[in-house]
């Protein structure tokens, strides 16, 4: 096999496969080459590798680029990097212990007490507050001095408002609708008496012997009748609204039910609105 190529165009065509064909051969060799010239000289500090390759015969030398030792203009220079590509993202490692807590800091001083501030405005005065729950009634005070005794003899509607009667016998009267408001009736004898709608308000009738008494429609708001005989009696309607019971006999006593009861201590010292037992 022959070629005819002119003068230069030959020859130029020629040089270009040859210097092809040396650089291929020169890329199979550089692994080869390389390691033994770099074997004997120190890795380049920027890890970048310098040769020449020559072009006549395909001939590569590694050189140390930072020296005066260069290509010739019958080489080629060429680099390579040392460098391979980048390795896999590596696994996160577990977390570490946790560090030993710090010593505490000492206290500091205490600072300077500021200074008095100015006196305030008086505030407004407050709203007033509701009013408070009502106040057991308290125990019954002492007999009062005996007073003069209201000489007038018993009858319905006879007015002994405030009168002196502690002692006296008013067995079996008859004192319907009377006025004793306020009387002393201390220890009286009423036993059997007629009482009906009697007004007994605040009276004292400590002691006094009220068996077999109608006290119907009576009132006694306020009225002591602290260890009074009460047995065999009628309390029909009767008010004994704050009145006062304790220690009474109330045995066999009729209508208790229809009475009214408010606040009324009963005969066991307890004060209550229901009828007491």
């Amino acid at each position: 096999m022959s070629y005819r190529r002119s003068g230069s165009s030959f020859s130029a065509v020629f040089n270009q496969r040859k210097w092809l064909a040396g650089l291929t051969a020169l890329c199979a060799a550089v692994g080869t080459i390389a390691v033994v010239t770099v074997a004997s000289a120190s890795v380049p500090a920027s890890g970048v590798y310098t040769g020449c390759y020559a072009k006549a015969n395909g001939q590569l030398r590694v050189i140390d680029a930072s020296t005066s030792d260069q290509c010739t203009k019958f080489e080629i220079k060429i680099t390579w990097n040392q460098t391979g590509p980048a390795g896999v993202k590596g696994d996160i490692g577990g977390p570490g212990a946790n560090g030993t807590n710090g010593t505490n800091g000492t206290n500091g001083t205490n600072g300077l007490p500021g200074t008095k501030g100015d006196k305030g405005d008086p505030g407004v005065n407050g709203a007033p507050g509701s009013p408070g729950a009502k106040g057991d009634t308290g125990s019954a005070g002492p007999a009062g001095p005996t007073g003069p005794a209201c000489t007038a003899p018993p009858a319905p509607g006879i007015n002994y408002a405030g009168c002196n009667l502690a002692g006296v016998n008013l067995s079996q009267a008859d004192l319907t609708g009377a006025n004793l408001t306020g009387a002393n009736l201390t220890g009286t004898n009423l036993f059997n008496t007629i009482m009906i709608g009697v007004n007994l308000t605040g009276a004292n009738l400590t002691g006094a012997n009220l068996q077999y008494v109608n006290l119907s429609y009576a009132k006694l708001t306020g009225a002591y009748l602290n260890n009074a005989n009460l047995p065999d009696t009628y309390w029909y309607f009767t008010d004994l609204t704050v009145a006062n019971l304790t220690g009474a006999n109330l045995t066999n006593a009729n209508q208790l039910v229809f009475a009214i009861w408010h606040q009324t201590v009963c005969p066991n010292g307890i004060t209550q609105s229901v009828p007491c037992s």
